[in-house]
């Protein structure tokens, strides 16, 4: 049996890729709620998980997987105006703690259940914590 050439192999992961991608989309349309819940508390667990094992990260104050107006979850907790670059790592950490613990969970494929301003709030913190480095060097 001759080995397929790489236009055939191309081919193939092509067609794979879009098959999953067809089932991801099917799942976005026809949205199962007991999947949403799961993941969802996916989600807020890998959040969870971060505040309670970095001492840096703050106080976790509450979780919540019952779906608001905005949002499908929420972790509250408590953190200073003015932070220390330990307090910034740790933060930017718990924030993208629930797109990796899907991740994890998933299969490597996020939804990501944050809406743009959660992802304009990280981005913020980065830039933050990069000023913060260069001013230290």
């Amino acid at each position: 049996m001759a080995r397929p050439n790489a236009r055939q192999r191309a081919a193939r992961l092509r067609a794979r890729q879009e098959a999953e991608f067809k089932r991801l989309e099917r799942l976005a349309l026809v949205w199962d709620p007991a999947y949403n819940k799961c993941r969802v508390s996916i989600h807020e667990t890998g959040h969870c998980f971060l505040l309670w094992n970095q001492r840096a990260a703050g106080v976790l104050e509450s979780t919540t997987v019952v779906p608001a107006v905005t949002t499908d979850g929420l972790t509250r907790s408590e953190w200073p105006w003015q932070l220390t670059r330990a307090q910034l790592t740790a933060r930017l950490r718990v924030q993208l703690g629930g797109r990796c613990a899907e991740e994890i969970a998933f299969g490597g494929v996020s939804m990501g259940h944050g809406t743009p301003e959660a992802i304009w709030h990280v981005d913020g913190v980065f830039w933050k914590l990069c000023t913060l480095v260069r001013m230290a060097c």
